[in-house]
């Protein structure tokens, strides 16, 4: 039986070193896997990584290239809209000056004609109150000679009246005689 403490050991020592032995080569190999596919991973994390930040600055350059594009954009849509404006305000501006000087001439025309038909209204007014001063004389005139015919015609008549041809008997007479 001592036998057996040694052998028994001995076996099961060789039993586990043959399980030792043929896990440790598969440990090994799995282990040499393991790490071949963590340092793969590693190198494909460090490729995505890198990927990813590449990708990240290209968006980043893009995003600020489009932002710095719109901004441009923008400020050539604001110069433009703002030259746009001042070409409208100078074209009214040169619209509205034209228009000025055309109705200042206008102004001075109508002017000029205010001020001559103010003169022939004065003129007219002046024939006018001549030809009243006329017609009043004139008036006064026929008064006057027709007062002159009535007293000439009334000292006629007293002439007449107190005159012998003018007496009835001879009038009478005259009558019968036929002259």
């Amino acid at each position: 039986m001592n036998k057996f403490y040694i052998i028994a050991p001995v076996i099961m020592l060789a039993v586990f070193a043959f399980f030792y032995r043929s896990f440790s080569v598969t440990y090994a190999e799995q282990e040499a896997a393991e790490e071949q596919r963590i340092e793969q991973e590693a190198i494909a994390a460090e490729a995505r990584e890198r990927e990813n930040e590449r990708r990240t600055q290209e968006d980043a350059a893009r995003r600020t290239a489009e932002r710095l594009a719109d901004e441009a954009q923008k400020k050539a849509d604001r110069r433009q809209k703002w030259e746009a404006v001042g070409k409208d305000i100078a074209t009214d501006t040169a619209r509205f000056r034209a228009e000025v000087a055309e109705l200042t001439s206008e102004k001075a025309e109508l002017e000029s004609q205010r001020d001559a038909l103010r003169t022939d209204l004065a003129t007219i007014e002046r024939e006018a109150y001549d030809l009243s001063l006329a017609v009043e004389a004139a008036r006064i005139e026929k008064e006057r000679s027709e007062m002159q015919i009535q007293r000439m015609t009334e000292i006629i008549n007293r002439q007449a009246a107190a005159s012998v041809l003018t007496s009835e008997q001879i009038i009478q007479q005259a009558a019968t005689t036929g002259r």
